[in-house]
């Protein structure tokens, strides 16, 4: 059953042992997570593994029932190498100046405060920040890139508070915390980044490494007074404690099966189910709703004028500076799109999305019926698409060339209402589950990818005219 709306935030201020409400590697929620001086403290009173921990390991928790540390957090750092970045892995990894698992017994010793009385502890034993937080641990490395944002990081956000319970309900976050990033540097250049923030969640504090520090050091401030000196911890000061948190954190995923087999952390989370019937399975309409409302997209349904025509849009690379078709394939295809305009009696729209500002993007690809793209940030657009028997992405590769970022967005909210994705190899045609393994050939990322035309032209005949007969009954 879906959760009552009274479960979605917890209680502010009530000092408790830490519960972990939803997790998998990468992507946790959390309540009552405690902080002291950059430490991260989740306080159990779980028995300890047998036999007992003697030092710290990120690998294992101390703990039963608790999920290691390394699943949780990391350093925060850049991540490269082999195996899809895995190649620093043991620098990345936590150690207890990062995360600490502590029993209530070991809390009391450091901070005075005994979690297990039958009384509630006094409030002003802890600094409280009020409200839900989202802490996203991620390092500016990928922030600044529209996709990995809005596709990945974001997705894979409210994939995880979706799990909760609560759909359009769920209430913002009070405030994101991004401990890793300036205040300078989580923009990107086509100014993407900023739209979705401001659309999605427009009374949401943003904070960002220097706040962070600024809460580093009042949980260390020492209180001259008879508070203090009576608390009996052996710790100066005293813990920020988070309500509520939802912690996501880039390396921490990275470990899990569905990112190793489709190298996107936001895979990880779609272990966590969403109450069944939610939505109708469509946990990203709060989202894309918010953000095509912001544009303007949705302002027609209010006079009834809502087009059913299909609309085909075609997303040229072609004024770009790589990842290009041939020009004459290119040519061909337009050529063909635009006979198929004429016998479908369908709205065929080709345009450079760097042309176009960003509310016009989103407008557009949000009334499209039929994406049309070489793989790249264009198609990050996929995200603002209704969803529907006919909602298709076609993404074009250079031929043995495979990357699943815009694969398994399409599929990952299809599961809810439908949106189909095709991968074309100049005349082949690939789709789930036959897709192969991500793959970067020379001349992915060249300006002579090939492309049939009529094949591409095939399918999205084949694509809406499938369609009319399901409509037909």
């Amino acid at each position: 059953m879906p959760h009552k709306a009274e479960s979605i935030i917890t209680r502010d201020g009530l000092v408790r042992e830490t519960t972990i409400i939803k997790h998998v590697p990468g992507w946790t929620i959390l309540d009552s997570l405690y902080m002291h001086n950059g430490t991260y403290y989740v306080v159990t009173s779980n028995p300890p593994i047998d036999p007992p921990q003697t030092k710290y390991d990120p690998a294992q928790s101390s703990f039963l029932n608790l999920p290691p540390p390394k699943a949780i957090l990391s350093k925060g750092y850049d991540v490269y190498g082999a195996r899809g970045g895995m190649g620093n892995e043991p620098m990345r990894v936590p150690d207890e100046q990062d995360l600490r698992y502590v029993s209530t017994a070991e809390f009391r010793n450091l901070f005075g405060i005994d979690l297990t009385a039958k009384e509630e502890v006094e409030e002003w034993r802890v600094h409280t920040v009020p409200g839900l937080t989202f802490i996203l641990n991620d390092s500016p490395q990928f922030i600044t890139h529209y996709y990995h944002f809005c596709a990945e990081l974001w997705f894979g956000v409210w994939r995880t508070y979706a799990s909760l319970g609560g759909g359009h309900k769920l209430p913002p976050p009070t405030r994101v915390l991004f401990p890793n990033l300036d205040s300078a540097h989580w923009r990107d250049y086509a100014n993407m980044n900023q739209l979705f923030m401001r659309s999605l969640l427009p009374s949401t504090q943003m904070l960002f490494s220097h706040d962070w520090y600024d809460w580093v050091s009042l949980s260390i401030v020492h209180q001259p007074t008879s508070e203090s000196s009576s608390n009996g911890g052996n710790m100066k000061g005293k813990p920020i404690l988070f309500p509520r948190v939802l912690i996501a954190d880039r390396s921490a995923a990275m470990p899990a099966y569905n990112y190793q087999r489709f190298q996107r952390t936001a895979a990880v989370p779609f272990g966590l189910l969403i109450p069944h019937g939610e939505e109708r399975g469509d946990w990203w309409s709060p989202v894309r709703d918010a953000i095509r409302a912001f544009a303007g997209l949705d302002d027609d349904s209010a006079t009834g004028q809502r087009t059913t025509r299909p609309v085909v849009t075609y997303l040229s690379r072609q004024d770009w500076n790589r990842r290009k078709l041939k020009t004459e394939d290119h040519e061909r295809l337009v050529a063909e799109l635009r006979k198929l305009e004429v016998e479908l009696g369908i709205e065929v729209i080709v345009v450079s999305a760097e042309n176009l500002s960003r509310w016009e993007q989103i407008r557009l690809v949000g009334r499209s019926t039929i994406l049309i793209g070489v793989h790249g940030n264009g198609l990050t657009a996929e995200l603002w698409m209704n969803l529907g028997f006919r909602s298709t992405v076609i993404e074009i590769f250079y031929p043995g060339g495979w990357a699943h970022d815009y694969e398994y967005t399409a599929r990952a909210m299809g599961a809810g209402g439908g949106l189909k994705h095709y991968g074309i190899w100049n005349d082949q045609v690939l789709t789930s589950p036959g897709f192969p393994p991500p793959s970067y050939p020379p001349g992915f990322q060249g300006n002579e990818i090939p492309v049939d035309g009529r094949t591409v032209v095939n399918l999205v005949r084949d694509r809406i005219t499938a369609a009319d007969e399901l409509d037909d009954g």
